[in-house]
């Protein structure tokens, strides 16, 4: 879970119960406060993912960075899984199987390792790699094909 979406439900949780903010909590509330203010009094309009430090999709710059980086380890996944050519959405649906193979068997098994386990083939290895990086992996076609920037084929 990105640390600002982490930050969003436990002031949500504070402010509920009328308690008191986390010092970590209120220290990254008044940073986008302050910024926004900041750039206000510039005469520039900053947005809220700005002042707090959300980028594209609400996700922070360090989750953008993990979903290039898984979306790099599923792409060479993507590689791996057709020999043929194969239709964008033929092929996504191979590689939907292979993840939910992965995440249901492989991952529970392999999760506390550090680098992949050598019996793993190069499609896991690639999937291993990629849910490492911390970012959810695609659980459907249209979210395989998404995540890649490929263009939908049925």
């Amino acid at each position: 879970m990105p640390l600002e979406h982490e930050n969003i439900t436990r002031l949500r949780v504070s402010i509920d119960a009328r308690q008191p903010l986390a010092p970590e909590v209120a220290e990254w509330l008044l940073g986008g406060f302050d910024f926004y203010l900041g750039e206000k009094a510039k005469g520039k309009n900053p947005s809220v993912c700005q002042a707090w430090k959300l980028g594209k999709r609400g996700y922070s710059p360090a989750h953008q960075s993990k979903l290039k980086e898984r979306n790099r380890h599923l792409q060479t996944a993507w590689e791996q899984t057709v020999l043929k050519p194969v239709l964008p959405w033929t092929q996504a649906g191979i590689l939907e199987k292979e993840i939910l193979r992965f995440e249901t068997g492989t991952w529970p098994r392999v999760k506390n390792n550090a680098s992949p386990p050598d019996r793993l083939n190069a499609v896991q290895r690639s999937l291993f790699l990629a849910k490492k990086t911390g970012a959810e992996l695609p659980n459907s076609r249209d979210g395989i094909l998404k995540s890649l920037g490929i263009k939908q084929s049925y």
